[in-house]
């Protein structure tokens, strides 16, 4: 059963032109909000793409040998809808090599993922004694990466972070217009 509001204030007179222009008024600011975490979710991605293609150009490859690779727990995630948190493992490899004469050892995590299946098949494919090439940073060799010679792990993150902000300003462009 509907019930009655009665009111002693002023008339309320709902003029559709009104009506209109306010939701005319409430697109543009979507769209404008949408463009402007796009620009901003551009410009941290063009970010990582320079960082990426620094390591690329400017650190030195090595071969390193495997002293020790095992997996490790990463992260737990949950979706916070009561549901059990979901385990994550990363693939934590240790490595000797050599940098102007001086040896030395460094460890580094790669991996990430839900799957431990796919954690140990990469402890497998580092085991310890096996060579593989690594890179360094230049100033501090004991920062190394051994992904560099993927193209698309490079770039996955930054790539990804490109393609939202394009997503996110074609979206804002057309409410933004069409108001």
């Amino acid at each position: 059963r509907p019930r009655e509001v009665s009111w002693s204030g002023p008339a309320v007179v709902l003029d559709p032109d009104l009506i209109a222009s306010d939701r005319t008024r409430v697109a543009r600011r979507v769209g404008m909000a949408f463009v402007a975490i796009g620009a901003i979710v551009a410009a941290i991605g063009a970010l990582m793409v320079r960082s990426d293609l620094s390591m690329l150009r400017n650190w030195p490859q090595v071969e390193g040998r495997v002293l020790e690779s095992r997996v490790v727990p990463a992260a737990v995630s949950s979706s916070n809808r009561g549901g059990p948190a979901r385990a994550s493992y990363d693939t934590s490899v240790t490595f000797r090599y050599v940098v102007n004469d001086v040896t030395l050892e460094s460890t580094t995590a790669y991996g990430g993922g839900a799957s431990r299946a796919n954690a140990e098949a990469r402890v497998r494919t580092y085991a310890p004694g096996t060579v593989h090439p690594i890179w360094y940073r230049p100033e501090d060799p004991r920062l190394i990466r051994f992904d560099l010679g993927s193209r698309f792990a490079v770039f996955f993150l930054s790539g990804g972070l490109l393609t939202m902000s394009v997503v996110f300003i074609g979206l804002g462009s057309l409410a933004w217009r069409s108001s």
